[in-house]
C-alpha cells in the first residue's frame, strides 16, 4: 500500500529544480522526528494537514533500523523550511535529544548513506540546524555526537 494518493503525488515538486532553475543534489540533511512512537502514515497525514502535501522526509528510520521510504526520492521534500531544493531529508524515528540513535539506526543510516552516495556521488551531510535559516535543534545533540563517532563526516555553516 502507498502512503501517497495520486492526486498528491501529481501536486509534488522536482526534488532538483528551484524557480524554474536546475539545482544539483547536493546534501543529505539528517533529522529526528523528536518521538519514537512516530509511524510513517501518522506522519504522512499530520504533515499533509500542515499543507506540505504529504511525509516532508525522503527516507525514515525506525529505532529498529528499518529504513522506509518516505516522500519519492524525486520529489522536493518538505523538511528545511525553504531551503528543500537538492537536499535529501532523512528522519530517525527517535527523539536524539534525549537518547542517541540505536546501533540499528546507525548501522542503517551508514548502509543509506553508501546507496545514496552510489546513486548521485558523495554528497555533503548537514544536520538540520545547520542548515541555512533553520531555528531549530534538530537532529538533536546525541545523534549528531553517534553518528561522528560512526564516522559521518558533517558539513556545518
Amino acid at each position: 500500500m502507498s502512503l501517497w494518493s495520486p492526486a498528491e503525488l501529481l501536486a509534488l515538486r522536482p526534488l532538483c529544480v528551484c524557480g524554474g532553475a536546475t539545482h544539483p543534489i547536493d546534501s543529505i540533511v539528517v533529522h529526528h522526528t523528536g518521538d519514537a512512537r512516530c509511524t510513517l502514515e501518522g506522519m504522512h497525514r499530520d504533515h499533509a494537514g500542515r499543507g506540505w502535501g504529504g511525509i516532508g522526509y525522503h527516507y525514515c528510520i525506525t529505532g529498529g533500523g528499518m529504513v522506509q521510504r518516505g516522500r519519492p526520492i524525486w520529489a522536493r521534500g518538505c523538511h528545511c523550511s525553504e531551503n528543500n531544493a537538492g537536499r535529501i531529508g532523512v528522519a530517525f524515528i527517535a527523539d536524539c535529544s534525549e537518547k542517541p540513535p540505536s546501533q540499528a539506526q546507525v548501522g542503517s543510516f551508514l548502509y543509506l548513506l553508501e546507496s545514496i552516495f552510489r546513486l548521485y556521488g558523495t554528497l555533503e551531510i548537514w544536520p538540520h540546524y545547520a542548515v541555512p535559516r533553520s531555528s531549530t535543534l534538530c537532529p538533536g545533540r546525541l545523534c549528531v555526537e553517534a553518528l561522528s563517532a560512526a564516522g559521518v563526516p558533517w558539513h556545518t555553516k
